[in-house]
């Protein structure tokens, strides 16, 4: 793995292990909560459902506090957030379509060594398989992106014009650096495609 991919992986499994966090947080509350109003049997009924939940939303609590209780804090909180998602999407975006640069370099140096015969076509895919890994984090990283662009869009619902300006700067760079990301996966797509079938 390049830096820049051993980089993109280590965000996501950072995103996977807030994820993980929220869903713990949501377990235990929503057996609380099951318990509370049913019992043992609604204590585990209320675990699965503030596991599903607090996993699926474990990183937007900021948003969703902001959503639930519009206070001044909760605001900037919400705020601080998204801009820091914004710079982080941003970052990805760029290690991304330089992992795609270094890819489509890497496949012209594997297609003329092919073509000169020095390299088989099993040591083509070999030295291009590496991309998959990256492409499947790229995957996680565009559904990442649409769960923030998801709870940006709440935050400016329920926001007055007046102060949704740093939302809806942090919802337009996510959404153009989700796109660059997307092509740069697109990219690593047809560089993992280009490598010969076996002979």
């Amino acid at each position: 793995m390049t830096p820049e991919q051993q980089q993109l992986h280590a965000s996501n499994n950072r995103f996977n292990s807030t994820v993980a966090e929220g869903a713990a947080v949501g377990a235990v509350g929503g057996a609380l909560i099951g318990y509370l109003s049913g019992g043992t049997k609604g204590a585990l009924i209320g675990a699965g459902a503030g596991l599903a939940t607090g996993g699926a939303a474990g990183y937007l609590v900021a948003q969703n506090n902001y959503t639930q209780a519009r206070t001044e804090q909760n605001y900037r909180t919400a705020i601080a957030d998204a801009q820091t998602q914004a710079a982080a999407f941003q970052k990805d975006a760029t290690l991304s379509e330089t992992v795609a640069a270094q890819a489509m370099s890497r496949a012209a140096e594997l297609n003329a060594q092919y073509r000169a015969h020095t390299i088989s076509a099993e040591q083509y895919r070999s030295s291009i398989a590496q991309y998959e890994n990256t492409i499947h984090d790229l995957d996680a990283k565009n559904a990442a992106a649409q769960q923030q662009i998801s709870a940006l869009q709440k935050s400016i619902a329920v926001t007055p014009a007046s102060q949704a300006a740093p939302f809806r700067d942090a919802l337009h760079t996510i959404e153009q650096d989700n796109k660059r990301i997307a092509a740069a996966k697109e990219r690593l797509r047809q560089v993992t495609l280009s490598a010969p079938a076996s002979a």
